[in-house]
C-alpha cells in the first residue's frame, strides 16, 4: 500500500461524484425538535450501555498486556542483539503494536493482539518461522507452553486463549526482490505495514471520547449481520470518526447521534460506485470503499438501510443485538410494533447470474 513499490500512483476517478446527502450538514433545513433531542440522548444511553458490555474483562486485558508484554521484550532483544548466533539470518528494524487491543477497540471474547515486525533481511517463509520458534522457546515457562503457526501475512503465536499475531512487512528497498514461493507476497507485506499508518492516525482522531464505543458498537454489528463484514474494520473506524467530528457547528457528536448518522450515511450510498465515497486517510489515492466489489457494495448499502428502517420504527433491540429474536434481515421480514420490515432486493447482478436467466436480472445497477 502507501510506500511500497508495485502499487504506483493512479487517478483518482470520483473526485467529480456526488457526496451522499447528509441530514447533519443541514441543521438550518431540518432543525431538531425536543421529542428528536430527547430520541438521541436514549439512543446514546443505549449505544454507551451496549459499548460497555462489549469490552473486554479487567481479566482479560490484563492476561493479553502480560502476554503482548513479553512478546515485546523477545523482539526488543532481537533488535538489540550483537550475537549473530542467536537468530541467525534475520535482522529486524522495528516492530509496533497496531490491531484492535492496541487502540483499545477489543471486544470481550477476543482475545487477539496484532504486531507488525518490520525486517530489514528478506521476509522468506523460513526467516519468518525461524522468528516465530525463537519466540516460543523464549516465552514457553511453567505458566504455559506457546504454540506458533504459520500463516500467509507471518504467523500466530497462541497461550492458552490468547493470541498474538505478527504481521510481517519488510524494508522498502527489499520490495523489488521478492520471489513467489520464497517471500512472503508483496500484497500481504503492503497490507501489514498500512496496518501501521492505520495505528498511528487512529492515535490522531482516538482523543474523541465517543470513537471507542461506536467502534465496538459497529464491530459487533459487523458480526450480527453479514452484509456489513465486507466493509473493513479500518472503513469503519475512519467512517466512525468522520460522522463524530464532522458538523456545521464542530462540535463533536454525541454516540448516538453518530450510530444512526454511520447508518444514514452508508444507507444514501457512501460505498456505492456513484458516489465521491470518503478517501482512505492515510492514502489520498484511494477510497474507503476501494477493497469492495459490486456485489459486497449492494449488500452493505441495502442492509444498511433495513437496520436504518428497523432504528426508525423502534427496533434498537434488533440492531445491538438484546432482541430475544434477531432475524436474518436478508431474508427475514422484521416484525416491530405491527410494522413489517422486509429485505430489500438485490440492486447489482453479476453478469452470469444475468445470462443464467437470474428471475431478478432485469435489476438495475447500484448508483448513489
Amino acid at each position: 500500500m502507501v510506500g511500497l513499490s508495485g502499487l504506483g500512483p493512479r487517478a483518482h476517478p470520483y473526485r467529480n461524484k456526488p457526496f451522499p446527502f447528509d441530514l447533519v450538514l443541514c441543521p438550518d433545513a431540518f432543525p431538531l425538535t425536543k421529542e428528536m433531542e430527547e430520541a438521541d440522548l436514549k439512543m446514546t444511553e443505549e449505544v454507551l450501555a451496549a459499548a460497555k458490555a462489549l469490552e473486554p474483562t479487567d481479566k482479560e486485558r490484563a492476561e493479553m498486556g502480560e502476554f503482548v508484554t513479553k512478546v515485546k521484550q523477545v523482539l526488543d532483544k532481537i533488535l538489540t542483539t550483537t550475537d549473530t548466533e542467536y537468530l541467525p539470518g534475520v535482522a529486524l528494524e522495528q516492530y509496533v503494536e497496531v490491531g484492535s487491543f492496541k487502540k483499545d477497540t477489543m471486544l470481550r471474547g477476543h482475545r487477539v493482539a496484532d504486531i507488525v515486525v518490520v525486517t530489514k533481511s528478506m521476509p522468506t517463509f523460513e526467516s519468518v518461522a525461524s522468528i516465530g520458534q525463537k519466540l516460543c522457546n523464549e516465552l514457553s515457562d511453567g505458566a504455559g507452553v506457546v504454540s506458533m503457526v504459520s500463516r500467509d501475512f507471518g504467523l500466530v503465536l497462541t497461550k492458552k486463549e490468547d493470541k498474538v499475531r505478527l504481521l510481517v512487512s519488510t524494508q522498502q528497498s527489499n520490495t523489488d526482490s521478492l520471489e513467489k514461493d520464497l517471500h512472503l507476497p508483496l500484497d500481504m507485506i503492503s497490507k501489514n505495514q498500512a496496518a501501521i499508518y492505520h495505528a498511528k492516525r487512529f492515535e490522531g482522531f482516538s482523543s474523541t471520547p465517543e470513537i471507542r464505543p461506536v467502534i465496538r458498537v459497529f464491530k459487533a454489528m459487523r458480526r450480527r449481520f453479514p452484509g456489513l463484514e465486507p466493509i473493513n474494520i479500518w472503513a469503519f473506524e475512519s467512517l466512525i470518526q468522520y460522522c463524530l467530528i464532522t458538523t456545521p457547528s464542530g462540535y463533536s457528536l454525541s454516540a448516538g447521534p453518530a450510530f444512526k448518522r454511520v447508518l444514514s450515511l452508508l444507507s444514501a450510498g457512501i460505498f456505492l460506485p456513484g458516489s465521491s465515497g470518503l478517501g482512505d486517510p492515510v492514502d489520498a489515492r484511494f477510497r474507503l470503499c476501494d477493497q469492495l466489489g459490486f456485489d459486497e457494495m449492494d449488500r452493505a448499502c441495502s442492509t444498511a438501510q433495513t437496520l436504518l428502517r428497523i432504528l426508525c420504527h423502534g427496533g434498537m433491540a434488533v440492531l445491538l443485538g438484546q432482541s430475544d429474536k434477531i432475524p436474518d434481515i436478508a431474508i427475514e421480514v422484521t416484525e416491530l410494533n405491527d410494522i413489517c420490515i422486509a429485505p430489500l432486493e438485490r440492486a447489482f447482478i453479476p453478469e452470469e447470474e444475468k445470462k443464467g436467466g437470474s428471475p431478478s436480472a432485469s435489476a438495475p445497477s447500484p448508483s448513489a
